[in-house]
């Protein structure tokens, strides 16, 4: 084309009274790129809504800006109007005119001839015009689309840039169809839609799935319940628990519970979690039962706090095993916790250790499996007066406990003495304690009448039954032999001169934590000195060696 007919043709658009072949021809130029479409566009630059609209990166975007401008104008405006006006003149040759007020006029006019060949079809009656910018009445279906695709489709998929794809905005509104691309040749087009595709619905959430939920129930076995409040109804595996409600196993039961941070909790039978919140940090108050928890690393600000009716554990990050009855027991394997007693003092426990905390007992951190115990005469707690605490110098710790007076005889069951020595000690259950005793005989007579003790571990097994009991279920064992040695010696179980060197008691307690000890009377005047439970001593120590002091 001459550069005077694409200046004639830049002349009618401005002007308004551009035929409907000439504006297809103007609308191939601009659309067919190159030298001609770039000297259209350096003319018609400064048109605020043709450069607008040029600027978009694809057809779609140029369509959308055209109609974002349309839209804005009402129905039947002052524009329309204008445009029907000019639309019916007669063309007439013009001289050339670039000035700026017609250039800023003409991109008005431009954007509405633009709208009015893509969408309104054969020139008509202002009343046609009219009706392509009505909206349908509410509840009147839309136009279906033409069951065949309109002739200027496939000549539209050659001028697309290679590689380009039509993707609709999920998030945007529904898209308004693309224009049709005018020739001088081509027949009227209809308006059509290009179909959408469709959006997939997300996926359910499985029906037990709480998704505001403070903890999720993973595994349970046997009864287990949700409480909230006064009411318990029975919970499901995978099902969410809101923060301020809490967790009840009954007997034979058990139940795992993951918190949204990823920590996990394992509660055991007869395990009651009263409450499960979150208020500036997580709070956890366990009411009676075992818990174990691996707590995900907390924020500084905001620690993780398991409350018991003694007091406190809190945590940042950490492995360990709480237990709650008549006190509160707390294992750390990785990381660290404070446990405090409720208004009282606090201890820091790390890792491998275990503290306690109770009506009258302050928090102590200790070895949690322990390989080395020893039982002192000051830590025992008499029941009953057939024992007593009295000073002796040649005992280790100054001390040592002493039978006052033996009503009882060896074969007499342990259940029916009201009178004993009992210790309370930290023992692991994966640990095999060789038991030792560490005693001397003050007989002046007959020593055989001077020689026998009988110390009964609870909660363990042992490795041989006392003859003194026959069949008796019992752990309780009579220590003989005590009046074979002047001074203080060792022992354990059945002391024979002849065998010196015999195995030792074997002791295995069926679970960690806290054990007891009882040692009865048999004979008068017997002294106890320690009480040793050792994984490592084998053999029978010699009379004056004394176990490790951090043991004590």
């Amino acid at each position: 084309m001459s550069p005077e007919d694409l200046a004639w043709l830049v002349d009618g658009y401005r002007d308004g009274t551009i035929s409907r072949e000439d504006a297809g021809q103007l609308v191939a130029v601009i659309q067919a790129g190159g030298e001609e479409s770039r000297r259209v566009l350096r003319e018609l630059e400064f048109e605020g809504i043709l450069a607008q609209a040029l600027e978009e990166s694809d057809d779609e975007g140029f369509l959308r800006s055209l109609n974002e401008r349309i839209a804005a104008e009402q129905e039947e405006s002052a524009f329309v109007r204008a445009f029907e006006v000019r639309r019916a003149l007669v063309r007439r040759p013009r001289p050339r005119n670039w000035g700026l007020p017609a250039a800023l006029a003409a991109g008005i006019l431009l954007s509405l001839l633009l709208y009015f060949v893509m969408t309104a079809g054969p020139v008509g009656t202002s009343e046609k015009i009219a009706e392509q910018h009505q909206r349908p009445e509410p509840g009147e279906d839309p136009p279906a689309p033409p069951e065949t695709p309109p002739a200027w489709s496939e000549e539209v998929r050659k001028t697309d840039p290679p590689g380009r794809e039509v993707t609709p905005d999920l998030q945007a509104p529904p898209l308004r169809p693309e224009p049709p691309q005018i020739s001088s040749s081509q027949a009227p087009v209809k308006k059509t839609e290009i179909p959408r595709e469709e959006t997939p619905s997300p996926a359910p959430a499985p029906p037990n799935e709480t998704r505001t939920a403070f903890v999720t129930v993973s595994l349970l076995q046997g009864e287990v319940f949700r409480l909230d409040g006064a009411s318990r109804t029975a919970l499901v595996e995978g099902q969410g628990i809101p923060s301020g409600q809490g967790i009840e196993c009954g007997p034979k039961s058990s139940a795992t519970a993951l918190l949204a941070d990823g920590t996990r909790l394992e509660l055991g039978s007869n395990t009651q979690v009263r409450e499960m919140a979150d208020r500036k940090g997580k709070r956890i108050t366990l009411a009676k039962g075992i818990l174990v928890a691996q707590v995900a690393k907390q924020p500084a600000d905001a620690p993780m706090i398991f409350l018991t009716p003694h007091g406190e554990a809190r945590v940042l990050g950490t492995a360990f095993r709480l237990e709650v009855d008549a006190q509160t027991r707390l294992e750390v394997t990785e990381g660290r916790v404070r446990l405090t007693r409720a208004g009282g003092k606090s201890a820091d426990v790390a890792p491998g250790n275990v503290a306690l905390c109770g009506p009258g007992l302050e928090p102590l951190a200790r070895v949690a499996h322990p390989e080395e115990i020893v039982l002192l005469p000051r830590d025992a707690r008499l029941v009953g007066d057939e024992w007593r605490i009295v000073p002796d110098r040649n005992a280790s710790s100054g001390a040592a406990l002493e039978v006052a007076k033996s009503p009882f005889k060896p074969i007499d069951h342990v259940d029916k003495r009201p009178s004993f020595a009992g210790f309370t000690f930290w023992a692991s259950a994966e640990i095999e304690y060789r038991l030792w005793l560490r005693s001397s005989s003050l007989a002046t007579g007959d020593r055989w009448t001077r020689e026998m003790v009988t110390l009964e571990p609870q909660n363990c097994t042992l490795s041989a039954r006392s003859p003194f009991f026959g069949a008796l279920p019992t752990t309780a064992f009579v220590f003989t032999g005590l009046a074979s040695w002047s001074g203080y010696a060792w022992s354990s179980g059945p002391f024979d001169e002849a065998r010196p060197d015999s195995a030792p008691l074997l002791v295995r307690f069926k679970t960690t934590g806290m054990q007891t000890l009882r040692v009865f009377t048999d004979h008068p005047s017997i002294r106890i000195d320690e009480v040793w439970l050792s994984a490592r001593q084998a053999v029978r120590p010699a009379a004056k060696f004394l176990p490790p002091p951090e043991s004590r």
